[in-house]
């Protein structure tokens, strides 16, 4: 028989351990910036998962997300590791050991609300709309919403639009000549060459980044005279440049004083000083995205 035996090395920790353990500090407020397929999906899982023995209920925990499918997969998750810990079942590594034993502190800590645990519709995991449609429902009047409105799904929103569009373009056609409103359609199929499609895509598009002009359309339509309505456009273009700027000349180094022709800095051949610019430039964009987490408030 063969004396060999296996020796099994522990997985090397990422580069950045430190940092993903002191975003699991509940006690502390964290801004975590990382690429995608790095893991902040589960570092908001396990600190999650950590809050969960730390409140008297779990409704007192929000997480919110952008997409439902990243909250779909956030709930099933949490609940697979609380359902594994419930059933005292083998962790797979060593960071699911640890997590296994804060989902136990949860299931003990929350014995009256285990149901709420170990069902994904019992956590609160949504996105932005969801939370924000949850406080609509709860004040729809003064929200400005009538009363028991509803969030089409997405799949659902694609064929109103069309056909709102359908209508629109219809209504434009059926104008007199020369009134405004079908010159300007005419005109916008003109430039694309005749193509509706295009036009209907360009449409869709406006309508979906619609909070984007918001500001621009009630600037629009007190007005009713074209020279008007050029004059506030051109004086809001002109805030926005100004403010623009204002902004970029705060970031400019400080004038260096300048006393005898000489100056402390760097000069020319001839001895004349040379004003140095610091290029301004934006951050470049990175790939992924951001979780912010909030720490846990005293209850009043």
């Amino acid at each position: 028989m063969s004396n060999t035996k296996t020796v099994v090395h522990p997985a090397p920790l990422p580069p950045d351990h430190e940092a993903r353990e002191l975003a699991l500090d509940v006690t502390q407020s964290h801004h975590v910036e990382a690429p995608a397929g790095s893991g902040k999906t589960m570092l908001l899982v396990a600190r999650f998962i950590k809050l969960l023995s730390c409140v008297s209920h779990p409704h007192e925990i929000l997480a919110l997300t952008f997409t439902n499918k990243a909250a779909g997969e956030m709930k099933t998750r949490i609940v697979s590791l609380l359902q594994k810990a419930d059933s005292e079942l083998l962790p797979a590594d060593d960071l699911e050991a640890t997590l296994l034993e804060s989902a136990k502190e949860a299931l003990t800590h929350h014995k009256a609300h285990r149901f709420l645990l170990l069902s994904p519709e019992g956590l609160r995991v949504m996105t932005f709309h969801g939370f924000c449609y949850t406080l609509v429902k709860r004040a729809p009047l003064e929200a400005g919403v009538q009363p028991g409105s509803l969030i089409l799904d997405e799949e659902e929103q694609d064929p109103i639009l069309d056909e709102s569009i359908r209508r629109m373009v219809h209504g434009l056609a059926s104008m007199p000549e020369g009134v405004p409103e079908r010159k300007a359609f005419e005109n916008r199929l003109l430039r694309l060459n005749n193509r509706l499609p295009a036009l209907v895509d360009e449409i869709k598009d406006l309508v979906r980044k619609r909070d984007l002009f918001s500001d621009l359309v009630h600037a629009i339509l007190p007005h009713s005279n074209l020279a008007n309505l050029e004059n506030t456009i051109a004086q809001r273009v002109a805030g926005v440049v100004k403010g623009f700027s204002r902004r970029r000349l705060r970031h400019l180094p400080a004038p260096r004083s300048i006393s005898n022709g000489e100056d402390s800095g760097s000069t020319s051949r001839k001895g004349a000083p040379r004003m140095s610019m610091t290029s301004l430039r934006t951050p470049p964009e990175r790939p992924g995205g951001t979780l912010t987490f909030g720490r846990r408030w005293p209850q009043p």
